[in-house]
């Protein structure tokens, strides 16, 4: 396991790779302004420039620019393509289903582009249609281990435990390494009760990738539900360690020390957890993402101290 100090030390470097990355991309923008101020028919400096501005997070700045080469030549695929993944960004799953369907009329088998349909069907609850685009992927890449992942995923939520299984164990067989394939077991394992297994799965998911957050979140849910709250919190504080903006091990966290006797930290702590995911105040949200009936009880008497 890595030490806090090592992890620390990476996060720096991953902000410091974050802030390079960041001026190559205002380097590249203030190239391709010049590109485009001399050549204003130039589609693909405007897919270029489009693509730059993605990397900052200006998605409005990057629909505009994805347009406009859109516009210039109607016929690229990879345009479409590049604008759903910007429409998905911002969380416009329908324009971005409608744009993944435009590119894949123009190239039949990109199985990248049914993938990307797929995960924005997912997200809006379609999962007949979503499995159908997986599916569709799989045959044009079957060797392709994030294609039965993903799958896999939706046969879950779709409650269909047997074939979750068994896409995530052909990810295994292709990807042995693939944490998310461990991780996406473990999750049928636990919901389906047998938490041993699912244990042994998470411990798996972490040996390939020990920064591997759900899997280190999900084990401390599993030890507070045994009764073992300290090893929980263990857990959950090193979830924090390494990434301090996902929210459900801090509420997770807050819970065990509002119930510990910490009342004013665990309420301080829930309360930036729900800044972050207001989806987390709900009882069945968290029932959904497997907290248990320990858990669940104890998340309920700091939620009422909330309202």
């Amino acid at each position: 396991m890595a030490s806090l100090q090592t992890i620390g030390n990476h996060q720096a470097a991953e902000a410091d790779l974050k802030k390079l990355n960041e001026l190559r991309a205002y380097q590249e923008i203030a190239n391709l302004n010049e590109t485009i101020s001399k050549q204003p028919n130039d589609a693909r400096a405007y897919y270029l420039r489009a693509n730059a501005y993605r990397k900052l997070q200006q998605y409005q700045n990057a629909i505009a620019d994805f347009t406009r080469a859109i516009q210039l030549k109607p016929d690229d695929a990879s345009f479409y393509d590049e604008r759903g993944n910007t429409y998905f960004s911002l969380q416009k799953y329908q324009n971005a289903i409608a744009d993944f369907t435009k590119a894949i009329s123009f190239n039949l088998d990109n199985a990248d582009v049914y993938n990307n349909r797929g995960v924005a069907y997912k997200n809006l609850r379609q999962y007949r249609r979503a499995i159908a685009d997986y599916t569709k992927a799989i045959e044009l890449k079957p060797k392709y281990a994030i294609f039965y992942v993903n799958r896999g995923e939706v046969y879950f939520k779709a409650s269909d435990y047997q074939k979750a299984i068994a896409d995530f164990t052909k990810a295994i067989e292709l990807q042995p390494n693939n944490a998310n394939a461990y991780f996406g077991r473990g999750v049928v394992y636990q919901k389906q009760g047998n938490d041993d297994a699912a244990l042994a799965e998470y411990n798996l998911a972490i040996d390939k990738n020990e920064n591997f957050t759900p899997a280190i979140n999900n084990i401390g849910l599993l030890a507070y539900e045994m009764g073992n709250i300290e090893e929980a919190i263990k857990r959950w504080q090193k979830s924090i360690a390494i990434d301090n903006e996902i929210a459900e091990p801090q509420l997770a966290l807050a819970v065990a020390l509002y119930n510990k006797g910490e009342k004013a930290k665990g309420i301080e702590m829930a309360k930036k957890a729900l800044k972050l995911d207001k989806n987390l105040g709900e009882l069945d949200y968290l029932k959904k993402n497997l907290w248990s009936d320990r858990l669940l009880t104890d998340a309920q008497k700091l939620l009422e101290n909330l309202k």
